[in-house]
């Protein structure tokens, strides 16, 4: 075995031939010596050690082999665009922790005020380079903080020089000095062009630090309503939209930085998490006010470029440039950190492309740039999909109408009209419009108090995360990796064996070989007939054939359209995974999943890339089949409840709301589920209590699929009628009550979950909405 693997490496010339071939050497040397009846026992004993650590040296040093292998394979595979759908789930907590408790958004503001600047290009160092940019300037202010530079020469040698008695930014890294001996040189940054926000203009070439300011840009003299500048201003739209003017304050200063904000949310970074929370919490008020007031007056479309300048999409968030670049599950869209920030005034439109500000010209100039659409519809169950309008168009005039998706919102692509587009006021824009629906919940629900009350089909309690939202959204990326080292092949080619429920054996290698050949129908088997009727005689071409021309007559009538034509079809691979799950291969298949969900980090890492144990490469394509066989799902499909028992107890703790005010279970491994409420009863214990989940499955939506793949077309079992979710689909408990439209379990709703008792099993029943990325 080694010497086939030495000769591998050989021709791959790979390093780790070295680590392979001292591990030879070494076990060798601990190869055991014929039996002397001459030698004595300490001799004996002596060679034994001389054994077990030689055995142990090449135990380590495979392991290293292993480890430079698995580098250079993974380095070798292509990087899928990793999904990134169910990221709008997540709290502010999850992804900056909990709200500082020793500062305010206005402790924040100096830096988060020049970080922006820097940004932006409003200031830079004052180095050499900046000599012929400064050295005319302000020769006649009396700013405390201006910064005259000239060039002179001293010991023969050029030097910046300046000229003021006053604190100044200079560079440390230059040859920059005071003629002022008692001037303290305080940092390296001037303005590159003239500030005109709050009371009075601050000159270009003006010295800038955080000290300077919290003196002369506090949020308090940036909003004073007594000076006219582009923050009142905005501070005046909020306020005549009905918006208080605290809000108004809030909302227009801590968006211009939204760049600064979200670039530290996406790192996890909590310097600026008083300011986050602050534009959360008040984003989170005007949509409950919008929602509440029913002034949901966003229009259909609402616009921005998507590249071009420091006021575009990409500018705020680079990732918005594979907006149309597919994920690993074919879905097209983003979920955007950045507060997004859109129009429909039409004067923002030209033939030639959309208008943005330039910070540089002060003026609106027109960007060469595809165009990005967002369109609003009414709020569901899922959340809000509408923009927070921040100003309205009155009496025909539309040159403020704009609104704001808040930050953690997810975008997808719906619509793509490369031929150009009719923007507001008639204009025939000749550039692509890429058109995107929103979904976002509240950053602050409405929350209320706490709530108090193995067979494929029936599990155990314990193969739920009850209430864990955070593993559907980190889903199967963070499960097992996105780039499996093994093919399925080599998965199910390896010396494994294992016993279901009624103790009878199977082999890894006999299951792989049945589903590669002729299906045959076989009678008393543990889950019944396996391969009845029309599923017998056909080979894996005729099982792909079939579903792929269901898939295909589907899309011809407007399913699945969502994905390309190469994301929608079964490969074979995704088809024998199917059949290799439909039969009794399902079990070593999930409790690979459970074992390893109970892992995290490394653990978790060493455990999906072991060559003997891993299945990372089959549940891959199981998942990948799941969602191309939902995403052509027809009414009729998702009209009627599914089904599946759990044995055992829910805890208490199992009816507390989360931070998004939702109750909701996750199972780590594949669910499946039956058409017939029965089939899982009868599985259930008649010593304990169980669960039954009545699993209510929808349309997909664009935050989520809702309803699983029925996979009776593929499966060894056809007559199970089996409905098959993937690994971390999420189950959101749901009110009986029809007036709640379907929402989420409240804890004052103590219907939606009720006891009953059938053949001697006792179960509380729960109503539940599926959803999985």
């Amino acid at each position: 075995m080694i010497t086939r693997l030495t000769g591998c490496l050989q021709h791959a010339q790979h390093p780790a031939i070295d680590f392979i071939e001292e591990a030879l050497y070494v076990s060798r040397q601990s190869l055991p010596i014929r039996s002397d009846t001459r030698k004595s026992s300490n001799d004996k004993g002596s060679s034994s050690e001389h054994r077990i650590a030689s055995l142990r040296k090449s135990f380590e040093l495979l392991g290293l082999a292993q480890n430079e292998i698995q580098k250079e394979l993974t380095s070798l595979l292509p990087d899928p665009k990793q999904a990134m759908r169910s990221g709008y789930l997540r709290s502010l907590s999850e992804l900056i922790g909990p709200r500082p408790t020793d500062r305010s958004w206005e402790d924040e503001w100096a830096r988060l005020y020049f970080d922006m600047k820097r940004e932006r290009g409003e200031l830079k160092m004052a180095t050499d380079d900046h000599i012929g940019e400064f050295s005319d300037l302000n020769s006649n202010s009396d700013s405390q903080s201006s910064l005259i530079l000239e060039q002179r020469k001293e010991d023969g040698k050029e030097h910046i020089v300046a000229k003021n008695n006053k604190d100044v930014h200079l560079s440390k890294k230059s040859t920059i000095r005071n003629t002022n001996k008692n001037a303290k040189i305080t940092s390296s940054w001037v303005t590159t062009q003239r500030f005109t926000w709050g009371p009075e203009d601050v000159p270009k070439g003006t010295a800038i630090d955080l000290t300077w300011i919290k003196m002369h840009q506090t949020p308090e003299a940036l909003s004073d309503l007594n000076y006219q500048h582009k923050i009142t201003e905005g501070i005046r739209q909020l306020t005549d939209a009905g918006r208080t003017l605290e809000e108004s304050k809030i909302m227009t200063l801590l968006l211009l930085p939204r760049k600064q904000i979200s670039e530290a949310m996406q790192k996890g970074d909590r310097k600026f998490a008083a300011s986050t929370y602050t534009i959360c919490e008040v984003f989170s008020r005007l949509c409950h006010q919008q929602e509440e007031e029913g002034n949901n007056y966003a229009p259909l479309l609402l616009f921005r470029p998507l590249t071009g300048g420091l006021n575009s999409l990409s500018y705020f968030d680079s990732e918005w440039l594979d907006i149309e670049k597919p994920d690993t599950r074919g879905f097209r869209g983003y979920c955007s950190l950045a507060a997004i920030r859109a129009d429909a005034s039409s004067h923002r439109f030209s033939e030639d492309g959309m208008n943005l500000w330039s910070v540089k010209n002060k003026r609106l100039e027109v960007v060469d740039s595809p165009v990005v659409g967002f369109l609003s519809s009414p709020e569901n169950e899922e959340g809000y999909h509408a923009a927070i309008m921040f100003s309205k168009a009155t009496g025909g005039n539309d040159d403020k109408l704009k609104g704001y998706f808040p930050p953690n919102c997810l975008f997808r692509v719906k619509e793509i009209r490369e031929g150009g587009f009719a923007a507001p006021g008639d204009i025939w824009v000749k550039q692509k419009l890429i058109i995107v629906t929103a979904t976002f919940r509240s950053p602050y629900p409405k929350r209320s108090e706490t709530m108090l009350v193995s067979n494929k089909l029936c599990g155990s309690v314990t193969t739920l995360s009850y209430g864990n939202r955070e593993v559907y959204v980190d889903g199967l990326d963070k499960l097992i990796p996105s780039k499996p080292l093994l093919t399925m092949s080599q998965e199910f080619e390896r010396d494994y064996s294992w016993r279901d429920w009624h103790g009878v054996q199977y082999d890894i290698r006999k299951e792989w070989e049945y589903v590669n050949g002729i299906s045959e129908e076989k009678t008393n088997c543990v889950s019944g007939v396996r391969d009845r009727g029309d599923h017998a005689n056909l080979s894996p071409q005729n099982f792909l054939n079939r579903v792929n021309d269901r898939i295909a007559s589907r899309r011809e009538i407007g399913l699945g359209i969502g994905l390309n034509d190469r994301d929608a079809f079964l490969s074979m691979d995704e088809v024998l995974s199917v059949r290799l799950y439909s039969g009794p291969a399902y079990l070593p298949i999930n409790t690979f999943l459970r074992e390893i969900s109970a892992c995290s980090g490394e653990y978790r890492r060493i455990l999906c890339n072991h060559p003997l144990r891993s299945f990372t490469a089959t549940c891959r394509h199981i998942s990948n089949a799941i969602r191309k066989i939902a995403a052509v799902a027809t009414k009729s499909d998702v009209s009627k409840p599914l089904w599946r028992g759990v044995r055992g107890e829910l805890k208490r703790s199992f009816w507390n709301l989360d931070e998004q005010g939702m109750i909701c279970a996750v199972d780590t491994a594949f669910m499946s589920c039956s058409r017939s409420r029965d089939t899982p009863i009868q599985y259930m214990s008649q010593h304990t209590s169980n669960v039954l989940w009545k699993v209510q499955p929808a349309s997909e939506s664009d935050a989520a699929y809702h309803n699983g793949a029925d996979i009776s077309m593929l499966s060894q079992f056809p007559d199970e009628k089996e409905v098959l979710f993937p690994p971390c689909t999420m189950l959101v408990v749901r009110n009986k009550n029809p007036s709640d439209n379907g929402a989420p379990v409240s804890p004052d709703s103590k219907s939606s979950a009720l006891w009953e008792q059938k053949d001697c099993r006792k179960f509380i029943q729960i109503e539940a909405k599926p959803a999985f990325v």
